[in-house]
């Protein structure tokens, strides 16, 4: 095979892979065997064809944790070898006290959403301290409602745990009770409002950046939620949280180890996205 047409083709089993990532659903009933089975297929075609970086595999919010640089979360197992960290030794009753302390109005985004991948782990192995922990996030987006900024956060907060949730619970769903629904104002007895699966977080993540106005931050959440399953509005999420984000920070070294393919640098990524350089 000439240079040419093996280059011609590594590019379109890249694309192909990323676009399978992108819009193929789960059809697998453990969390575990959907990552497993996506990384080992790119394990498999990387190896093979010694491809450029792709994007991860298996859902966003869930499989793959973020660099927070050290900065203090949730107890976590950091030497597990796959997605699935939590401690045995972490009491979860302490879930919603310990959430709400690190969700503090100075912890910066990426932070909040380590944390919240954590949380959300932890909810769906123990629904009764996820519910508490729910009903804490609810409270704070009425407390706050007066400030614009921490009522942003919090309504960043209970979504961004809504659709963590949702993206780790392929086995029983988690059940959201009558005193979760009413305190968010939904009709309790709407049977599509049965589990979390029925209540729309990205809803609320975008409303807290209309709230905040420009932050790549949550405009990096919002795509990581609107990739999987893919959204409309992805692009213009990915497109502005590139825009935003600054050469060597935290934030581009979480993007472009999520949308790899789509570039290996900061600038090589907004060029995909056709957003004018600075």
């Amino acid at each position: 095979m000439t240079p040419q047409r093996e280059e011609d083709t590594t590019m379109k089993i890249q694309n192909v892979t990323a676009r399978a990532i992108a819009t193929a659903p789960i059809a697998v009933p453990a969390l575990t065997r959907a990552c497993a089975r996506l990384g080992l297929c790119l394990i498999v075609i990387a190896a093979a064809l010694l491809a450029a970086p792709a994007a991860h595999a298996g859902p966003p919010l869930v499989c793959h944790p973020f660099d927070i640089g050290g900065a203090k979360s949730l107890p976590w197992d950091d030497s597990a070898r796959s997605w699935e960290g939590t401690s045995a030794a972490y009491r979860t009753d302490r879930l919603a006290d310990d959430t709400v302390a690190l969700l503090a109005p100075e912890t910066p985004i990426l932070v909040r959403m380590e944390t919240l991948r954590r949380a959300g782990i932890y909810t769906v192995k123990d629904t009764r301290a996820g519910e508490d922990l729910l009903s804490r996030l609810i409270a704070r987006t009425k407390s706050n409602a007066a400030d614009a900024r921490s009522a942003s956060l919090a309504w960043f907060d209970l979504g961004y745990l809504i659709e963590t949730v949702k993206q780790a619970e392929h086995g029983p769903a988690v059940p959201v009770s009558t005193r979760i629904l009413e305190a968010l104002g939904l009709v309790a007895g709407d049977p599509r409002l049965k589990t979390i699966g029925g209540l729309d977080g990205y809803e609320m993540v975008t409303r807290a950046i209309s709230m905040r106005g420009n932050d790549p931050g949550m405009e990096y959440a919002a795509a990581l939620i609107t990739w999987y399953p893919r959204r409309p509005a992805h692009e213009a999420h990915l497109a502005r949280a590139a825009a935003g984000a600054e050469e060597g920070s935290l934030l581009a070294k979480n993007m472009l180890r999520s949308f790899g393919n789509r570039g290996g640098t900061l600038a090589e990524l907004r060029q995909s996205l056709a957003v004018p350089e600075r």
